[in-house]
């Protein structure tokens, strides 16, 4: 942790408030043993490339990151590239879209008007020409992709 961030986190309540909860949050990370379902948050890391699987190219295998370092005086900092890279497997990629979503591809259905994926109980779902909703196999919205702005982010927390 920067110096900067150090100041950030003793000036600001809810900064000190989101990094007590990280911390708690890596400490029930170490003690999770063999957990079926694990999310590890990787800090100071900016996704380059997705790699596909070696044994079947049309699947993911990883993802190439760059290390990254915070610099600049306190509530200024950027995260700058270090040049360093680091290929991290999995088998799931996952895009944050933000606030208000977007299409990010022209054949997903996108609801312009309510910014969210057409879903039925978070997959997503085509209308055929008879009006007839049909899944896209493989395909999952969450959060507010699925139902719009709402709550905090927090909301989409899986317990």
């Amino acid at each position: 942790m920067t110096a900067a961030s150090e100041q950030e986190i003793k000036e600001q309540r809810a900064r000190k408030r989101m990094n007590d909860l990280l911390v708690k949050a890596a400490e029930q990370f170490e003690s999770a043993g063999d957990a079926e379902r694990v999310v590890q948050i990787k800090f100071l890391s900016s996704p380059v490339e997705i790699l596909a699987d070696e044994k079947d190219p049309a699947r993911v295998g990883a993802i190439r990151v760059e290390k990254t370092k915070l610099e600049g005086e306190p509530n200024q900092q950027r995260a700058v590239g270090t040049g360093e890279f680091e290929d991290i497997p999995c088998n799931l990629v996952l895009r944050s879209i933000g606030y208000k979503s977007l299409p990010i591809e022209a054949d997903i259905p996108f609801d312009n008007r309510r910014h969210v994926v057409s879903n039925d109980q978070g997959r997503v779902v085509t209308t055929s020409s008879n009006g007839e909703k049909q899944p896209m196999v493989g395909l999952y919205s969450t959060g507010w992709v699925k139902r719009g702005p709402s709550g905090i982010i927090g909301t989409d927390v899986v317990r």
